[in-house]
């Protein structure tokens, strides 16, 4: 674990009210607790803080919100503003609107550590959001802390108050270290020729964190059938016998620590995962193998699953005693689940015996979804007058999907009303229907009966495992400013947020519930 440069990050706002007696009650300023309930940040992750100032009196027309921060510590990324936040009678919220508007900076500089100031007319129905990238803690047990200091009030001549209030305290703890992840291609259950070299491809494992990325240092390959251990990201390997064989790939990451003295708990600095291989025998006389670029190799055996809209590049080796054979027309078919005969194709197959022809999945609007489940692609060929054939299977639809969304209490009992203050529990269920890990982003929003964002969660890069539903539970607290009535969950799984290019993996879910 490195040392970090000192944390300071202070957010400093002053209000210029109009005429305030003396002895009137004064403004607030605090953070929305629903925004400290996300996971403990590792380093390069991104934080989320919600500013609010609450101001008993609806006659706030100005204010001046400075922000400070150690650029050694945190690196600013994003602001945004939306949301009503009317808290009742006699009770106002009044944020900012946007902060850095152009033309409005004071004579300071952004991200410096004095820190930056806009001037902006409130706008009541509008909510601060600020985003960080975490580049480090101050120290590595405790954390980082992050300080909000006295407000600041000015009436109109100019005189200036400040509140008898403590400045507000937040831990930002490192999470616990995590072993590295492995994963690797081919999957389970892929079938190979003896003889034939398999490509086995370790890239797809994750590194360890401790909070910072612990990179992969090495990659070890146990081929399950009594030869020697071999080191690399990606190996090419062939069986001489045929049978079932059970692949190992083990990772390292050494910079994981073997023991978190903050959670008290073993984290080992390595991971392993096993396939299983089947090698069957050489064909002997006239055979075609139909497969595609996501395996498939042997007869009848299945392809990777395909998302709406992929394109599918289907081949057909053809072979006499598994020797190429080349310019031999070979006939394709694609059927849907239902029977329906999606296309048909002829190509002539090359020096390598191999016949080519590719094709994108339709996607046809709303009726799109009526198609997923088990496609299969055949293939024929006449070798001189015998007629082989091939199919091979593969699965058709989203290839991660929300299929389970519930609202919990602590103990994960499903509960459905919550007051404000109060813990809301998400339960979220994912199926993955490929024979590989997929790396997804699952996000949590919660609105409450006005629209309003009041939560937010999410877990960044998880490894969703293959062929398998697995459970996330995310932790949102109700704010006390909600609006009473019905609120609503959305969860949504992404490639990565959508601020670097993230996509989504299938539609929103959502889920209703109670705001006592």
């Amino acid at each position: 674990m490195k040392a970090k440069n000192l944390l300071c990050l202070a957010i400093l706002t002053s209000l210029v009210l109009g005429m305030i007696p003396l002895g009137r009650a004064q403004s607030s300023f605090y953070f929305d607790p629903a925004s400290m309930t996300a996971p403990p940040p590792n380093v390069g992750d991104t934080i989320t803080l919600t500013i609010r100032i609450s101001s008993p009196t609806a006659d706030l027309f100005l204010y001046v919100m400075d922000v400070a921060w150690d650029p050694a510590v945190f690196a600013f990324v994003s602001q945004a503003a939306g949301g009503a936040l009317d808290t009742g009678p006699g009770s106002y919220l009044f944020i900012p609107g946007d902060l850095f508007t152009p033309g409005l900076l004071n004579d300071v500089t952004v991200g410096s550590q004095t820190g930056t100031g806009v001037s902006i007319p409130p706008q009541p129905n509008s909510l601060l959001v600020l985003q960080f990238r975490v580049l480090g803690f101050t120290d590595p047990v405790l954390g980082s802390d992050i300080t909000i200091p006295f407000a600041r009030y000015l009436d109109t001549p100019g005189n200036e108050y400040v509140p008898p209030t403590s400045p507000f305290h937040f831990m930002y703890r490192p999470p616990p270290p995590t072993s590295p992840i492995a994963a690797f291609t081919p999957p389970s259950s892929t079938v190979a020729y003896v003889g034939t070299p398999v490509h086995f491809d370790g890239t797809g494992s994750t590194q360890g964190y401790d909070p910072d990325p612990t990179p992969i240092t090495d990659y070890a390959w146990n081929f399950g059938d009594g030869s020697p251990i071999v080191h690399g990201a990606t190996q090419d390997y062939s069986y001489s016998t045929p049978g079932d064989y059970s692949v190992t790939l083990t990772v390292t990451a050494p910079g994981v620590p073997p023991t978190d003295p903050r959670y008290g708990t073993t984290v080992p600095d390595f991971d392993t995962e096993t396939h299983i291989i089947h090698i069957i025998p050489v064909p002997i006389g006239p055979a075609i193998d139909v497969y595609t670029e996501r395996n498939g190799i042997g007869p009848g055996v299945a392809s990777d699953a395909f998302g709406p809209q992929e394109e599918i590049t289907i081949y057909a080796l053809v072979t006499w005693n598994l020797d190429p054979v080349a310019n031999k027309l070979v006939a394709f078919e694609v059927k849907a689940d239902n029977g329906t005969v999606i296309m048909t194709r002829t190509a002539a197959s090359n020096m390598d015996g191999i016949a080519t022809v590719t094709m994108r999945i339709p996607w046809t609007g709303m009726e799109a979804e009526q198609w997923f489940g088990q496609w299969t692609i055949y293939g024929a060929v006449d070798l001189a007058e015998q007629i082989v054939t091939d199919y091979c299977p593969f699965l058709f639809g989203y290839l991660l999907q929300t299929t389970g969304l519930r609202t919990t209490d602590a103990m994960m009992v499903t509960k459905t009303t919550f007051l404000k203050g109060e813990s809301l529990f998400v339960e979220v269920t994912i199926n993955n229907i490929s024979f590989n890990s997929k790396i997804a982003t699952i996000t949590v929003t919660v609105y409450d009966d006005a629209g309003v964002p009041i939560g937010f969660n999410m877990v960044p890069g998880t490894a969703v495992p293959p062929g398998s539903s697995m459970v996330w539970n995310f932790d949102i607290t109700i704010p006390y400013w909600r609006f009473k009535g019905v609120g609503r969950v959305y969860v949504n799984i992404f490639t990565a947020m959508p601020q670097v290019g993230g996509v989504p993996y299938c539609p929103e879910a959502s889920t209703l519930f109670t705001l006592g």
